[in-house]
């Protein structure tokens, strides 16, 4: 049908697309970048040995690392992360950093508006406040089903860890011990 009906349809969706990567990819990469930068000092003043090894791991990912680079040279080099699409695992794990930094903050801010209401009494009849509520007791519903069903799969690991490997390595080692002296003729020192 019509020409301009059509290339505005089509600049809706361009601009739609552009919105969505930067809300849900460039958003959360920036957090997580900003994160780790944030999170990496903290790290290096509590336990040194474990940024290096973390940085160490950082640049090995990104494919930075000559032959001649050695601890020395990470503990010199002021912090930086290693440009995007340097390696899949670093990206996804700032992502997923940038995502836990963003759902945190929500987190936070709900709680922040609930607490306000509940002090101040202000807007307590108000959909929003009602709305937060809900919201806040669906989460916690949740988190407790989420924390039930990690309970049991635990529970079912442990199990089978028992089962499949500490039993008969025990058995195993039982076996070998009673064997060792009257049968095989090994000294059991």
């Amino acid at each position: 049908g019509n020409p301009l009906k059509a290339l505005l349809s089509m600049l809706v969706f361009l601009m739609a697309n552009v919105g969505g990567i930067s809300t849900f990819l460039a958003l959360p990469t920036y957090l997580g970048q900003c994160t780790m930068l944030t999170i990496i000092p903290v790290m290096q003043a509590l336990a040194p040995e474990l940024t290096v090894t973390v940085m160490e791991c950082i640049v090995w990912l990104a494919g930075e690392r000559t032959p001649d680079a050695g601890r020395a040279r990470l503990e010199a080099v002021p912090l930086r992360l290693p440009r995007a699409g340097a390696n899949i695992l670093l990206d996804v794990w700032v992502l997923a950093m940038g995502y836990a930094a963003f759902a945190s903050f929500l987190v936070a801010s709900v709680l922040c508006v609930l607490l306000f209401t509940a002090a101040t009494g202000y807007g307590s009849n108000s959909q929003v406040v009602q709305a937060l509520k809900a919201t806040a007791r669906r989460v916690r519903m949740q988190l407790q089903e989420l924390a039930k069903q990690a309970g049991q799969k635990l529970q079912m690991l442990v199990i089978l860890v028992l089962q499949l490997l500490v039993f008969p390595t025990y058995v195993g080692h039982l076996v070998s011990i009673f064997l060792c002296d009257p049968v095989l003729h090994i000294s059991q020192q």
